[in-house]
């Protein structure tokens, strides 16, 4: 089921819908008026697709549905500490020394430094590359702004917990769980692998939520960072907060693809009428996030 899934969402790209339409051409050459008509249509897609404006304007209205997680603590010499020291804060008194020098107790650091806001940061698979030969190590990829964020919001103090999530993309092989290569790319970070938890059964979205509601609810978390990508993160946070009741769930979205422009000549915003692989792929990427948001619609699941 998983791979006709993946191959119907694939022949909706716009270059296959240009290569079915240029064979449409091609076996209906006979027919002058039919065959121009798919020519055209082929011409059209990669045109219509590969529009930049277009593209940023549909990627935009995604991303910027949720505001970036904002900071929390003090404005000024907020407390930054190690995620060693965040699980020391929590279940144990401890000493440290302040910024004049003078020891201050386990009381004073929670008043001071940056307040936890949840009880775990989720972070949804992707970006991940598996160390396959020849790579050494796990590598990232496009959204590996998902696992550098994750880790940053620990870093800060958000959580004491990361949570990873995710078997095999839909359609997609692998020699072991994304869940795992997440991991493994957080210990490289410094994370101690005490504060990592992985589910490692679900493929997509939906899945992500239906495994992960008994895990959260077994270890008593009630509030979560919710780490992916911004152009995810609508369908995200519709299917968490419908399978994942009693559970509050706080957008944190990274890995932005539209940002605020710079100034620039007006003329140099018209090279983003010219199709471009890169446009299509965004095309692609933009594309399949809405359809997976109709598809979800329909089904009941956000």
């Amino acid at each position: 089921m998983s791979f006709l899934y993946s191959l119907l969402l694939k022949l909706l790209y716009p270059t296959s819908l240009s290569l079915l339409l240029l064979g449409g051409a091609v076996v209906f050459r006979k027919r002058r008026t039919l065959c121009r008509a798919c020519f055209a249509l082929a011409v059209g897609v990669i045109l219509i697709c590969g529009n930049g404006w277009l593209i940023r304007g549909l990627t935009k209205h995604l991303e910027w549905q949720y505001p970036v997680l904002q900071n929390y603590g003090t404005a000024e010499g907020e407390s930054r500490e190690l995620p060693s020291e965040v699980g020391e804060r929590l279940h144990g008194p401890r000493k440290a020394e302040s910024r004049n020098g003078s020891r201050t107790t386990d009381q004073q650091l929670e008043v001071s430094g940056p307040p936890l806001v949840a009880d775990a940061i989720l972070v949804l698979s992707g970006g991940i590359l598996p160390p396959t030969p020849p790579r050494p190590t796990v590598e990232i990829g496009d959204a590996g702004d998902r696992l550098l964020y994750g880790a940053y919001l620990f870093r800060k103090g958000r959580a004491p917990h990361i949570i990873c999530t995710g078997n095999v993309a839909t359609g997609g092989i692998a020699l072991r769980p994304l869940a795992e290569d997440m991991a493994e790319f957080l210990a490289l970070l410094g994370i101690p692998t005490n504060s990592i938890v992985t589910e490692i059964k679900s493929e997509n979205t939906r899945e992500h939520a239906k495994y992960l509601y008994p895990v959260l609810q077994q270890r008593g978390f009630k509030r979560v960072l919710l780490v992916t990508s911004a152009m995810h993160m609508p369908r995200s946070v519709g299917v968490f907060r419908h399978l994942c009741p009693g559970i509050e769930f706080i957008p944190a979205p990274t890995d932005f693809r539209t940002v605020q422009r710079l100034p620039m000549p007006w003329y140099r915003h018209l090279t983003a009428l010219i199709p471009t692989p890169r446009s299509l792929l965004d095309f692609c990427e933009v594309e399949h996030e809405y359809l997976g948001i109709a598809y979800y619609r329909v089904r009941g699941w956000i």
